[in-house]
């Protein structure tokens, strides 16, 4: 609920639904995995999170409020997680046949973890990425930098291969300038004015083919958030890793 460029942001009412609600049934769509938590703080200021969970039945998890590799790592353990599939709460059109794709590759390479977004080709906002327990173990006892602990996985991307096995999805086209998140008050815009349109053709197809159909049969809505630089919070917190 405190976040920086968009306080409040998680349960932002996006077209008759709270943004969260929206994860939720996408993540709930994917198969092959065993559970779904929500990993939020201990702040009072998450409790609406929490009461959000409850509402829609689903596990959650209260942890670190500023080590979120701290929160993943605790909230694994507590589940007995083998294998942690990540996706963040503010991407309401988060592809789970995408997912699925991740995942299988995952599973297929033995690899320590996988994603799509390195380099990323599908849009901002299908992010992926799938880590053992173990690789997730050694990144919380090893990560010192201030970016490492806020993203979870920056660790496991940057340590050499030898350390960790890495494999990567890419779409056939590359796709990674679209912009299908929400961090921005243009992205509520964008995505309150693609959903309906979406929903109305599509009815509960979340496909990535889906939604650049209707951007293609309405390309000012991709316009709405277009000037939005991807990863902006990721190029932040990489600032203040540097002494001052």
């Amino acid at each position: 609920m405190s976040s920086s460029r968009l306080p409040g942001k998680v349960l932002t009412n996006i077209a008759g639904k709270t943004m969260l609600e929206r994860v939720v049934e996408r993540v709930r769509a994917i198969k092959n995995i065993d559970d779904v938590v929500v990993a939020t703080t201990t702040d009072a200021s998450d409790d609406p999170i929490i009461n959000e969970a409850r509402r829609l039945s689903v596990e959650a998890f209260r942890g670190h409020p500023t080590d979120v590799l701290d929160r993943y790592y605790e909230a694994a353990n507590t589940h007995n997680a083998e294998a942690i599939v990540r996706v963040t709460a503010d991407c309401p059109l988060l592809d789970p046949h995408v997912a699925e794709n991740v995942i299988n590759r995952f599973l297929e390479s033995k690899v320590d973890y996988c994603s799509n977004i390195r380099p990323p080709t599908y849009p901002d906002g299908l992010d992926v990425e799938v880590f053992t327990a173990q690789a997730l173990k050694i990144s919380w006892h090893d990560a010192k930098l201030e970016s490492d602990r806020e993203h979870v996985t920056t660790y496991i991307r940057r340590t050499n291969p030898d350390r960790f096995t890495k494999s990567n999805l890419k779409h056939h086209v590359d796709l990674s300038s679209m912009r299908w998140t929400i961090d921005e008050p243009q992205d509520i815009e964008f995505m309150r004015t693609l959903l309906p349109r979406l929903e109305d053709q599509y009815k509960n197809e979340t496909r990535l083919e889906n939604v650049l159909e209707i951007l293609r049969d309405y390309p000012e809505i991709a316009i709405l958030n277009s000037s939005i630089i991807r990863n902006e919070g990721w190029e932040q917190s990489l600032a203040n890793d540097l002494p001052s």
